[in-house]
């Protein structure tokens, strides 16, 4: 959500007013808003919960909240839940409760939720709804986060209070269990990375070396899509859903990804790289002006196809995820499909999820002009697997390009059809179409395609480049 949102500036009025007075009412009408932009059905009923007085009562579908609000100095207190609870006990047992405290809650109201988590109670502070207003209204991502932590894990999930319980599952996956990628960044000085970063800014999307076409099958169509919203909680969770998909055999050493802040981006190749990326945050932003959430993209192959994985995490210590989701795009139907039932309820997705027929082509392919650009290499991807075993030659099966169409000022898209995300990017990774050793580098290559696939949140780039057939011989 930009600057110039509503809800947002009636928060921040919110928050700015010398009329102390009228703000309980106000930020109750203002909490409304915000789950009536989301399709909820908002309504005030004070017979609903007799004799005593309700807030607001929201309901979508099955999801149904009983919900208080408070703007006060202090914190909640055991009266404040204590009354919540009361009212539910009035209500279906299949509505939860939501309390908003703007200036959060004491140690004995967490308590008492997670004495009573089968009756779950959702805590939500000021902090959260304004950084969820921030990212498009995700309070409603992180409602579910919250009720899923408290009905599966018996843990309140409130700002920081919910890291000192998430720890010892934040160490079930580390970056050594995940597969390793099978290429790596090589520079001109013989430096070797996982990753590199450059100028940039948000943008969902990554390069990939490869893109599968779910469409080249027989019969007619364009496949499906599978969308999973996860309610994770901060990054040790996060690493455990890439620890998951590891173990179903969905992160291969094709994976690749990158992770987007307000002026850098860091692409990668391989899951175990991006966790070391994610984890070593502080040291990225060193020098860096940095927004409070940086975004991320990570692709890989599935049996049935390939997927996205999109997620929001928070730029500071806390490493909340605001947001996270998978998006599998399959050449169809799975016979079998409890291998995606599985992940769902491993991570207690409550949601029902469908899957979907795509109505476009997944891949789209554009030539480059028939006087192709000539690009120089910055760094060279070289392929880790030998591919002639009686030596110990290396073979360089990608390039990273300074991007032409990196626009840093947002004036400008590139030319259609090629992907408008290649503007947030000042390098491009490109997949050669004739690999070469390492030793024998080239001067001089050129641009020829594009490929690109659109899931549900993200876009997959896949440029190629190749060397010219005539070569100065000294260069060879």
């Amino acid at each position: 959500m930009t600057d110039g949102d509503p809800l947002l500036r009636e928060y921040e009025r919110l928050r700015d007013s010398v009329r102390p007075q009228r703000r309980g009412y106000e930020f109750q009408a203002l909490v409304g808003q915000i789950l009536g932009r989301a399709h909820f059905k908002v309504e005030t009923k004070p017979r609903a919960a007799t004799p005593r007085q309700v807030d607001l009562f929201a309901s979508r579908g099955d999801t149904v909240y009983l919900i208080e609000t408070k703007w006060r100095r202090d914190k909640a207190d055991i009266d404040d839940i204590d009354s919540l609870y009361a009212r539910l006990d009035a209500v279906p047992p299949h509505v939860t409760g939501l309390l908003v405290s703007h200036a959060g809650f004491t140690a004995t109201v967490l308590d008492r939720v997670r004495a009573k988590s089968a009756r779950p109670v959702v805590l939500v502070t000021g902090k959260e709804v304004e950084a969820a207003l921030q990212w498009n209204g995700d309070l409603v991502a992180l409602l579910r986060q919250k009720a899923a932590s408290l009905l599966v894990h018996r843990e309140v999930m409130v700002d920081t209070d919910v890291r000192p319980s998430l720890r010892s599952r934040q160490q079930r996956t580390e970056a050594s269990n995940l597969p390793s990628s099978d290429r790596v960044f090589v520079l001109p000085d013989g430096t070797r990375s996982s990753w590199l970063s450059c100028r940039g800014s948000f943008g969902v999307f990554t390069f990939a070396p490869e893109l599968q076409d779910i469409d080249w099958v027989s019969g007619s169509g364009y496949g499906v899509t599978l969308d999973m919203q996860l309610p994770l909680q901060e990054q040790g969770s996060f690493i455990e859903l890439l620890g998951q998909l590891s173990r179903m055999g969905w992160i291969t050493p094709k994976g690749s990804w990158s992770i987007q802040q307000a002026s850098r981006v860091w692409h990668g190749f391989g899951a175990d790289a991006l966790v070391d990326a994610l984890q070593s945050w502080a040291q990225r932003y060193k020098g860096l002006e940095t927004h409070h959430t940086e975004e991320l993209c990570y692709t890989d192959e599935c049996e049935d196809g390939f997927y996205t994985l999109v997620a929001q995490v928070s730029a500071d210590a806390t490493r909340i995820v605001w947001r996270a989701e998978l998006s599998f795009q399959l050449r169809g139907i799975p016979l079998d499909p409890g291998r995606y039932r599985e992940l769902g309820a491993h991570f207690g997705l409550t949601d029902v999820a469908y899957f979907r027929p795509r109505g476009e082509e997944s891949c789209v392919r554009t030539r480059a002009r028939r006087q192709r650009s000539e690009v120089t290499a910055i760094a060279s991807v070289v392929l880790l697997e030998n591919l002639l075993p009686a030596t110990d030659e290396e073979w360089v099966s990608g390039i990273v390009i300074e991007n032409p169409y990196f626009d840093p000022d947002q004036r400008r898209r590139p030319p259609k059809p090629v992907p408008e995300q290649l503007s947030d990017s000042e390098y491009m990774i490109c997949t050669l179409r004739s690999w070469h050793p390492l030793s024998r580098p080239k001067s001089v290559y050129e641009l020829w395609e594009f490929e690109s696939a659109r899931t549900s949140d993200a876009t997959v780039v896949r440029a190629v480049a190749d060397w010219p057939d005539e070569e100065n011989p000294a260069t060879q």
